[in-house]
């Protein structure tokens, strides 16, 4: 496994724009992974402030929405590896975290990709977007 570190964050739901649910992280850690960015890539500064997107808003819908607002104000454990993911549009940081996979499962949502293998014990990446590279 690839080093990790250890971080919290609080579990918020929301449903003014379709079932949404994220961790609000430390902004701090987003900060300090841009800052770390060569400036030849213009890395801008993410949209939403820092956090982990369980269930995406308009994309999923919670095919069992009994446990909808359950665990609101959560303090969820996290880890996320210190290495900078480089994509088309944007950056990021992996998150590891068996308790989101918990709460995912319990709202009849998928906890496996067919894109990402993360590491044994875990079943499901999930993201902390530090930036976008997007010209348009």
């Amino acid at each position: 496994m690839d080093i990790l570190y250890q971080a919290k964050g609080k579990l918020h739901y929301s449903t003014s724009n379709g079932y949404k649910l994220i961790v609000e992280c430390e902004q701090d850690i987003a900060d300090m992974y841009r800052a770390l960015v060569p400036k030849y890539y213009y890395l801008q500064r993410q949209r939403y402030p820092a956090h982990i997107t369980v269930v995406r808003s308009y994309k999923e819908i919670p095919l069992n929405m009994e446990p909808w607002g359950k665990y609101d104000g959560e303090v969820i454990e996290y880890y996320y590896e210190p290495f900078i993911r480089i994509g088309t549009a944007y950056m990021w940081l992996n998150i590891l975290c068996k308790r989101l996979e918990e709460i995912r499962y319990e709202l009849g949502l998928p906890i496996r990709s067919e894109y990402t293998q993360p590491p044994e014990g875990f079943s499901k990446y999930f993201h902390m977007t530090i930036g976008n590279i997007k010209t348009t």
